[in-house]
């Protein structure tokens, strides 16, 4: 089940594109986050990058009010 995020404050996302490892800043209105259970996305200008941050950062963030999760939309 995939859970969304909004972002409330600066939180610290890791890629590997590759061939190096690197880190972006991501903050209030650069997109969501999105957890599917496994695996951290960053959904930012219609696009889905999957991010190489421990999964444990959902929690932390909860915790310190650094993302607020989304209540899941009803289907029609």
């Amino acid at each position: 089940m995939e859970r969304h995020f909004d972002i409330r404050k600066d939180i610290l996302l890791s890629f590997f594109n590759g061939r190096e490892q690197y880190d972006v800043v991501a903050g209030p209105n650069q997109g969501q986050v999105m957890f599917d259970g496994r695996n951290i996305y960053w959904l930012i200008e219609g696009e889905r990058r999957k991010s190489d941050t421990i999964n444990d950062a959902i929690s932390i963030w909860l915790r310190s009010g650094c993302i607020e999760e989304l209540t899941p939309r009803a289907s029609a």
